[in-house]
């Protein structure tokens, strides 16, 4: 199901709050040019839990993370990509940062790939909320950033409407 707005992580919430007995995971990211890496961390993480929340990042907050020249698709674009794997059965463009999602929806495992590192605040907060951290492997040689250089595309994506 899609919640179009981070406000209706609410309704994730009040939804999971029924399936507790489940395990319930959470992941977000930007499933920007969505790729083979994509797929493969989605499907690790599905594995995992019997529930998959995943919050796909605004366009300005990636903007915000990775520079005026990203995304190369808009979010609406990057949420059907990940909607039309199967794999999350809660879907949501995430507009706040995941340190104020995660009390929200209270999952039992957050997920993150082996290539990336979490703060020392959110590790704490993982722990104060007694959520486990996942890391899944990082599909190696596939990137957003080496699928634009490969199908061309400019590095300003401001040509491809994402102003």
């Amino acid at each position: 199901m899609i919640s179009p707005l981070s406000e209706d992580v609410t309704s994730i919430a009040s939804r999971l709050d029924g399936r507790r007995t489940e395990v319930i995971g959470y992941t977000s990211g930007v499933f920007d040019l969505f790729h083979e890496g994509h797929l493969n961390y989605l499907t690790a993480c599905k594995r995992s839990v019997d529930v998959l929340v995943v919050g796909v990042d605004t366009d300005s907050l990636v903007r915000i993370r990775k520079g005026s020249h990203r995304p190369y698709e808009t979010c609406t674009t990057r949420l059907i990509h990940v909607q039309e794997t199967g794999l999350a059965d809660e879907l949501f463009i995430k507009t706040i940062s995941s340190d104020d999602v995660l009390p929200t929806i209270r999952p039992h495992i957050y997920f993150i790939p082996s290539n990336r590192q979490i703060s020392a605040l959110r590790f704490q907060l993982l722990r104060n909320l007694s959520v486990r951290l996942g890391v899944l492997p990082y599909t190696s040689g596939v990137s957003t950033t080496a699928r634009a250089r490969q199908i061309e595309m400019p590095s300003d994506s401001s040509q491809f409407g994402n102003n």
